[in-house]
């Protein structure tokens, strides 16, 4: 490390979007960009001993909260480590389940060592802001905390095409504090706005997903129905469980054991249907749960639309964060989640604090006790998530998380893949796509587009 210079933390990305885009703005900032493995790689050894050290000894401790299902407690020195700990273990696992035995132990090292390594670089004076991408993960997770501490900006750039900048928000570790907000953003939004949103909203209630880029652009088939009156929607096992700041569950396999178990218990048949945009390892877990639970409940083996479920008069779903939610409000069906989201903050969904009250709601779900949410929250909502980005700095149809479908025929001049992933396979790296990137950014001052140095740079 040269120490005249001013340093700007971000990911370890070596991707054909991601990284010019953080080089871009760190150039204009005047900051150079220092990635989490080249601070860990420059700790010093007294660093490393006490890092490992403190490890033994809080050991049994972080045994204990593991065994008992309170691994996202775990703190050191006021920094929570338990939760990207446990976030990221269940994104490197196998069956979507921290274990210590697999990758666990590793993780848990690696956590004091990021500790250290990130405290020894701000204690340099060098560390001018912290910008990354995925606020769930250990890195990120720990470095904002401390550089937060420390008054340091830490900023985050989240989205596929419609980029966003995000401040960290220390109470929730999460880069998505701003759903606090929906109250006053959604006072007085422009009506042409909530029109947009009604049929974008519309439009996937009736199985036509194209208005979520993330989702499949296949439109699912209608004319379906089911006898359960209750629907589980399974999320993605290996996504964050707590990315918007809190769930009641350390992962969505334990979410999704304990609501199946109370339901058997409850003598309760519902139907459980998988995520449209679900890795294939995902296959492996649902194949687990019907083992478990196929005499109790209905596996649902295609999709079906929100429109569909309001004809076969369910009584009501159930989700951790999902944007059917959005979907299910918009048609009179009650929700209860399992986490703490943009869903509860709109007021959208049945949120409870506490697995008792979630259970609670769970019992009234299934006896159609639950009252239908606030249509006009939905629409407000959606307006805000998907047309205004919730008035936070935005610059739009840039390639970072996905490709548009412009950029896709620029690049490759092939067929648009209508699922998400087929598409990351294939731009994630390559080298066609990181000289269209260069030609793109050459002439664009992204700091000015997001609107100033300020905003990346002010700790307010």
């Amino acid at each position: 490390m040269k120490h005249d210079n001013k340093l700007c933390l971000i990911p370890d990305w070596d991707t054909a979007t991601h990284r010019p885009v953080f080089n871009k703005i760190c150039s204009e900032l005047g900051l150079r960009t220092i990635c989490a493995e080249d601070v860990v790689n420059e700790l010093s050894l007294s660093y490393r001993v006490r890092a490992r050290f403190l490890a033994i000894v809080l050991f049994p401790y972080f045994c204990l909260l593991l065994l008992t299902g309170c691994i996202q407690k775990f703190q050191f020195r006021g920094v929570n480590l338990g939760k990207p700990l446990s976030d990221e273990g269940i994104a490197c696992s196998k069956y979507g389940q921290f274990s210590f035995f697999k990758k666990g132990k590793r993780l848990y090292f690696r956590a004091f060592i990021t500790y250290f390594s990130i405290t020894q670089v701000i204690s340099s004076g060098r560390l001018k802001l912290v910008l990354g991408g995925d606020d769930a993960y250990l890195d990120f997770s720990i470095a904002s905390q401390l550089a937060s501490k420390s008054d340091i900006p830490v900023r985050f750039l989240k989205g596929a095409t419609n980029v966003s900048l995000h401040h960290f928000d220390e109470q929730y570790f999460s880069a998505f504090g701003h759903f606090k907000l929906f109250k006053d953003l959604s006072v007085g939004l422009d009506q042409s706005l909530i029109g947009k949103a009604e049929t974008q909203v519309r439009a996937r209630v009736y199985g036509d997903r194209s208005s979520l880029s993330y989702m499949p652009s296949e439109r699912c088939e209608l004319g379906r129905k089911i006898e359960e009156r209750v629907v589980l929607f399974l999320h993605d096992f290996f996504d964050s469980p707590g990315i918007y700041g809190g769930n009641l569950f350390d992962s969505h396999w334990a979410w999704c054991v304990e609501t199946l178990q109370f339901y058997r218990d409850e003598g309760v048949k519902i139907a459980i249907k998988t995520h449209p945009n679900a890795r294939p390892q995902n296959l492996i877990i649902v194949d687990r749960l019907r083992a478990r639970f196929s005499n109790d409940h209905n596996f649902l083996d295609s999709d079906i639309s929100i429109a569909d479920l309001l004809e076969s008069r369910v009584s009501c779903i159930v989700s951790v964060y999902g944007s059917v939610v959005v979907e299910a409000a918009y048609a009179g069906i009650p929700a209860v989640v399992a986490g703490y989201s943009l869903y509860t903050a709109a007021g959208v969904a049945n949120f409870s604090d506490t697995k008792k009250g979630y259970f609670e709601l769970l019992s009234q779900g299934a006896s159609g006790e639950l009252k239908a949410s606030d249509r006009g929250n939905a629409l407000a909502l959606q307006a805000l998530n998907s047309l205004t980005q919730w008035n936070l700095p935005t610059i739009r149809s840039l390639p970072f998380d996905d490709l548009d479908a412009g950029s896709w025929d620029v690049v490759y001049g092939s067929e648009y893949p209508s699922h998400n992933y087929q598409r990351r396979d294939k731009f994630l790296h390559c080298e066609q796509l990181e000289e269209y990137m260069v030609n793109l950014l050459q002439n664009r001052m992204l700091v000015e587009e997001f609107g100033g140095p300020e905003l990346f740079l002010s700790t307010s």
